[in-house]
């Protein structure tokens, strides 16, 4: 099953909308990538595909499984090589 976003609006209480009508289909098994600069909303979408926060409008459709995210903080473990911190993200 794809995630199938519809319509979909967000926006944090007493602030303007972050996206708005924002519909897209995201295949099951692919690779999507996220890019932007810090503060531009890339960790709230992946917010709302995981069902962390939800759309003021729209809805969103799609299977449960994990999601692979990568964050802008230092998160690497320094006992593991860059190999085995990239499997991490993947298991």
């Amino acid at each position: 099953m794809d995630y199938k976003l519809t319509n979909v609006s967000f926006g944090y209480p007493n602030q303007p909308l972050l996206c708005s009508n924002l519909t897209m289909n995201i295949p099951q098994g692919s690779t999507l990538i996220i890019s932007g600069p810090s503060g531009s909303g890339k960790t709230t979408f992946l917010r709302l595909l995981t069902g962390q926060v939800s759309p003021v409008e729209g809805s969103i459709e799609g299977v449960t499984l994990p999601i692979g995210m990568v964050f802008q903080d230092l998160r690497l473990c320094s006992n593991l090589s860059v190999m085995a911190n990239i499997r991490l993200g993947m298991a």
